[in-house]
């Protein structure tokens, strides 16, 4: 689990600011992320389903506006599933 937390950390990228988006604004994804992460890493179980790990970051991020900022959340939500899958998909069907 020590190894999941550590991959939780890492927010989504950042993307070139825009009119309707800025750095503050990105910062609050960041942030947002950051408060799930740590939820998460409290809380997830080895058994825990990808699709709760996804539920958990898009109910922090709610708030966000931007589609780029989502479109990044979204990426970095696929790649924190991938890895759960690699690490703890085996250990679930006793692989």
């Amino acid at each position: 689990m020590a190894g999941f937390a550590r991959l939780l950390e890492s927010p989504p990228a950042l993307h070139e600011l825009t009119d309707d988006c800025n750095m503050a604004l990105q910062r609050n994804l960041a942030t947002a992320w950051g408060v799930a992460a740590n939820y998460l890493a409290h809380s997830a179980r080895v058994n825990t389903p990808p699709e709760t790990i996804r539920n958990v970051f898009q109910a922090f991020t709610r708030h966000i506006l931007c589609q780029e900022c989502l479109r990044k959340r979204d990426q970095r939500i696929e790649e924190v599933i991938e890895r759960w899958n690699e690490i703890f998909l085996p250990l679930v069907n006793g692989s």
